[in-house]
């Protein structure tokens, strides 16, 4: 639903960038624009290659998203997904 890449600056990881999301994909649903970088998801930093794994389970597993993102313009704002959101994407949005 989206190309999710680790994000560099000045040689370290700062968060995962999001482009190519699809429309009416999850991404999308919760708020998530091309050139977004999750900085943390449920108070997890992402600051190490090794962390998109426990980005992948907070999405499975967690009952509530809470991401800090920073946009393509350089501003931060806060993203949230409830259960029944993170089970319309688990589900394949059905």
């Amino acid at each position: 639903d989206a190309r999710i890449l680790p994000k560099y600056s000045s040689g370290k990881m700062t968060g995962i960038e999001l482009s190519q999301i699809k429309s009416d994909s999850f991404f999308q649903k919760i708020g998530l624009k091309n050139g977004d970088v999750v900085t943390s998801i449920n108070g997890l930093v992402i600051d190490d290659p090794s962390a998109q794994k426990e980005l992948l389970e907070a999405f499975t597993t967690a009952d509530e998203l809470v991401a800090q993102v920073t946009g393509a313009n350089g501003t931060t704002r806060e993203i949230r997904a409830d259960a029944a959101m993170l089970g319309n994407m688990m589900s394949g949005g059905k």
